[in-house]
């Protein structure tokens, strides 16, 4: 202890900014290490994650919007308002199956495949039974 005691005050100073300084290039090396690990699992997440599920809200979305456009199918009284809700179904389902084309690819397990399968077997046999009821509806019987 007495070496340091007898040491000027400016080595002492020296000696503690040198002890700071190399304790901030540890810091800094820890942190540049660990803010890459983080951007490494966010490029991860933005690449593939997120892309899903925004095909998945947009498919989602049509889906909604063809359930709509079914109701007011049911409900129009004019032949008008049957083709621009009928236009607007038939948008409403192209858009699903844009949607579904795009996050087909995008499936990487097994439990998803099935989950994406059963979702499109739902799906088509939903829009089976609107089309048919819609050809009811045409022909007159609501």
């Amino acid at each position: 202890m007495s070496a340091i005691r007898n040491l000027p005050v400016s080595r002492k100073f020296l000696f503690a900014f040198g002890i700071i300084c190399a304790l901030c290039i540890i810091l800094g090396t820890y942190s540049f290490i660990t803010f890459r690990s983080i951007a490494t699992k966010a490029n991860e997440v933005s690449e593939a994650a997120f892309p899903s599920t925004v095909f998945l809200g947009q498919a989602r979305t049509a889906i909604n919007t063809m359930r709509r456009e079914d109701l007011h199918l049911l409900l129009c009284a004019d032949p008008k308002c049957f083709e621009d809700e009928g236009r607007m179904r038939d948008s409403a389902v192209a858009s699903y199956d844009a949607a579904m084309k795009a996050y087909e690819p995008m499936v990487d397990s097994t439990e998803e495949r099935g989950s994406f399968q059963k979702t499109a077997a739902s799906f088509d046999a939903y829009r089976a039974s609107s089309d048919s009821a819609l050809k009811l509806v045409k022909a007159g019987k609501t």
